[in-house]
């Protein structure tokens, strides 16, 4: 692994912060008292749902971002796409921070998740295309590093402007406007960093491509590094047959294997958000709140459960390649189920109580829930759902698998607030049932990349 490779991965992941801070911040936002009263929603009668539509509008506009993304990627290239998807979240930002009633707030928060989804679908594959292939998923496990550090960010920076207690009617407009730092770090850093050399090749620029893999691999001397020419060939030979063939969206499902490397990508990540991790980061405070605990408890509760992630994600990069993709994905999401299932009775029997034992032990299983989620689960499905598809068709497919699971966050997210109000601890059930089914699935049928060259996957799936 050259350092090169790590310096352009870790600058790609600034795009991997801003994502988990656009998708964190509105936790904090919404547990501002400074907030709620600006916008009226203590007095609405609505609010209930209003509070649903600032993230259903935000996963509506991320799958639109997901799917809009590769148009960019496949036509101008993998750093254009990033940078798409960045300049509409800093606009988002700005427009948020300045919002002067909800509904100009809500309008932005879906251009929020447009952006922010176009950036969660496009650095894996960037990363994916420039990495190694023996630790392959170890470097882009870097991407839920550092989006799980966005996550933290953005819960502590919300944290610090509600302790500002001498500017109440402002304190929850300068952590959205921050949001717009790392997607403008990003675009800087695009000025320096290589395309991605699969790109090229399938452009027919395979000089550009040479070089680039040589930087990549720190190769001075083509004749001497068998790899890097190795490898080069397999992306020249696999670039010449794919720039032949159809790339649309709806040739994701025109042949048999092309479908099974689409289902096995979309159900990938639809599966891993069905586990209900995105509710729990979005509504924490509420969660919080039904197992007892005040305003400045929930949110710093909130930015230690995401800081926690953060830390679990960094550990999982070195263990990541050593064992199947879909055999470790499954193994966190059976555990995040029997978690969620003692979180279950625990809320059922104790909320609301007084014992105060068995509300920590809620809290103390959330983040037991986390150090799963973040270990087995949240780097490795960005690792393995780019490297099901081809060349020629990765963009689009991991858009589409992207797309897929931002509708299941949609219907999860926009459902949470009426469910825990209505329902209570039994809204645990869909998660426990759907992440359990579906971790038999993979583990059973779901074919294992780990350690593959790109160019050979094809093999798995009977191109």
């Amino acid at each position: 692994l050259s350092f090169y490779t790590v310096i352009v991965s870790v600058a790609a992941c600034c795009g991997s912060i801003s994502f988990g801070y656009a998708n964190s911040i509105i936790s904090t936002t919404l547990a501002q008292p400074s907030f709620l009263e600006y916008m009226g929603l203590n007095t609405a009668h609505n609010a209930t749902e209003l509070l649903s539509a600032t993230n259903g509008l935000y996963y509506a506009g991320a799958c639109l971002g997901a799917l809009a993304g590769p148009y960019i990627s496949d036509q101008w290239g993998r750093k254009w796409g990033l940078a798409f998807a960045s300049v509409i979240l800093i606009i988002s930002a700005a427009f948020m921070a300045g919002s002067v009633n909800i509904a100009m707030f809500l309008v932005f928060r879906f251009w929020s998740g447009f952006g922010a989804f176009g950036l969660l679908m496009s650095i894996p594959v960037y990363i994916s295309e420039i990495a190694p292939p023996r630790i392959r998923a170890g470097i882009v496990d870097l991407h839920g590093v550092f989006f799980n550090l966005g996550f933290a960010f953005a819960c502590w920076v919300g944290y610090g402007f509600y302790c500002w207690p001498t500017h109440k009617l402002v304190q929850w407009r300068p952590p959205l406007a921050f949001q717009a730092l790392f997607p403008s770090i990003l675009v800087t850093s695009l000025l320096f960093m290589p395309e991605s050399p699969r790109w090229l090749a399938l452009k027919g620029q395979n000089d550009k491509a040479l070089k680039i893999l040589k930087r990549l691999h720190e190769s001075l001397d083509e004749s001497e590094d068998s790899f890097v020419m190795m490898e080069f060939y397999q992306i020249k030979r696999q670039a010449a047959v794919d720039s032949a063939l159809p790339g649309g969206f709806l040739d994701l499902f025109r042949r048999p294997s092309y479908r099974k490397r689409t289902f096995v990508g979309a159900f990938t990540n639809s599966i891993t958000q069905c586990s209900g991790v995105l509710v729990i980061n979005a509504y924490g405070p509420i969660i919080y709140s039904m197992l007892g605990f005040d305003t400045s408890k929930q949110i710093i509760l909130a930015g230690c459960w995401v800081s926690v992630a953060a830390f679990v994600n960094f550990w999982a990069m070195f263990f990541v390649d050593r064992f199947s993709r879909p055999k470790f994905i499954a193994v966190g999401l059976i555990l995040c189920a029997a978690t969620l299932s003692v979180e279950e009775a625990i809320v059922s029997n104790f909320v609301p109580s007084d014992n105060h034992d068995a509300l920590n032990a809620g809290v103390a299983t959330m983040f037991i829930f986390v150090v799963f989620y973040s270990f087995f689960i949240d780097g490795s499905q960005f690792a393995y759902i780019p490297e099901v598809f081809p060349n020629h068709l990765r963009a689009k497919g991991s858009s589409f698998a992207i797309f897929c699971g931002g509708l299941v966050d949609l219907i999860l997210t926009q459902c949470a607030p009426t469910a825990f109000k209505d329902i209570g601890w039994k809204y645990y059930l869909v998660f426990i049932i759907t992440t359990t089914c579906g971790a038999v699935l993979m583990w059973i049928t779901f074919p294992d990349t780990n350690r593959k060259p790109l160019e050979e996957i094809a093999a798995l799936f009977g191109d």
